[in-house]
């Protein structure tokens, strides 16, 4: 595997490259690490990626907007944010990011949000008819039947509850919004109050209003927690 820095300022890149090694050795992970000093440097490897440490504020350009442009090219790069600017958070949640670090606490929150990333490569249910749950985008109950919704655009059938898979995938990053509806987080690329935007998907999957305060806190914590104080 593969994990690329982008940070404009070479001591930070120098800095987050001794705490993501001393994380791998602790771990027992054997990863190359790349870093780069510029958005043009970072996207000639871009594709070469498993996970982007990336900072929010750059000097040619914001964090938050090439997260936007590798959602729109479909590169599939788990992204963890590191920088001083936690307070975008909330702004910056979208598809594949899976954490916010403060350079202020490079070294804790980094491994809180490195290691599982690093696992969730790994670590996966295999479904039915051989599927893999990193491969699918969210699943819906449609009445005597469920349909699997997978990042390729195909619709697998099965007569397995939407509860049941609740209990399967829950600790994947799966959050039920809806009675009908089974979310993986991995592919939502905009949460709104009653609903999500899923990644290619032409229509929101719905939030309902008994599972509202619940999903929001879902996403509270998915944001801010390295926001709080240690």
């Amino acid at each position: 595997m593969k994990i690329g820095i982008y940070d404009d300022v070479p001591e930070f890149n120098e800095m987050i490259c001794r705490a993501c090694k001393k994380i791998l050795e602790k771990w027992s992970y054997n990863c190359d690490i790349a870093m780069y000093g510029s958005e043009g440097e970072l996207m000639q490897e871009i594709y070469e990626l498993d996970i982007l440490l990336l900072d929010i504020k750059l000097s040619d350009g914001d964090g938050i907007e090439i997260k936007q442009k590798l959602e729109r090219m479909g590169v599939n790069v788990l992204i963890i944010f590191v920088s001083y600017y936690t307070g975008k958070a909330m702004s910056a949640f979208g598809i594949h990011v899976c954490g916010f670090v403060d350079k202020d606490h490079l070294e804790e929150e980094l491994e809180k949000y490195l290691i599982p990333a690093l696992q969730s490569l790994t670590h996966f249910v295999i479904l039915e008819n051989g599927i893999n749950s990193r491969l699918v985008k969210y699943i819906k109950s449609a009445r005597v039947y469920t349909e699997l919704h997978l990042a390729n655009g195909s619709v697998f059938e099965t007569r397995t509850s939407l509860r049941r898979y609740e209990e399967m995938l829950s600790k994947f990053n799966f959050i039920r919004t809806h009675k009908s509806y089974l979310v993986n987080m991995y592919y939502v690329e905009q949460y709104k109050f009653d609903c999500f935007i899923i990644a290619k998907e032409p229509m929101p999957i719905p939030v309902s209003v008994r599972l509202r305060t619940q999903v929001r806190k879902r996403i509270l914590a998915y944001c801010m927690d390295t926001m709080e104080p240690n």
